[in-house]
């Protein structure tokens, strides 16, 4: 049975808006372009975490149990 690999996922990101001019509209996509730019890094950063627990350890063949 495979060992799960569990890849913490950290999301931030920082909103620039004028308080003084920004309305509720502007807010929502900013925070929505922001969102998407975020869960990009997020996923990229998690794919090269899963290539790096690919690799760390030979894969074995399922059929002879030799390292391919």
């Amino acid at each position: 049975m495979p060992t799960p690999v569990v890849i913490p996922v950290e999301i931030s990101f920082r909103l620039n808006l004028d308080l003084q001019t920004a309305t509720f509209y502007d807010l929502q996509r900013e925070v929505r372009r922001e969102a998407r730019q975020a869960l990009l890094r997020a996923l990229r950063a998690s794919l090269v975490e899963v290539e790096k627990a690919l690799v760390a350890e030979p894969i074995l063949c399922p059929g002879c149990q030799v390292p391919m």
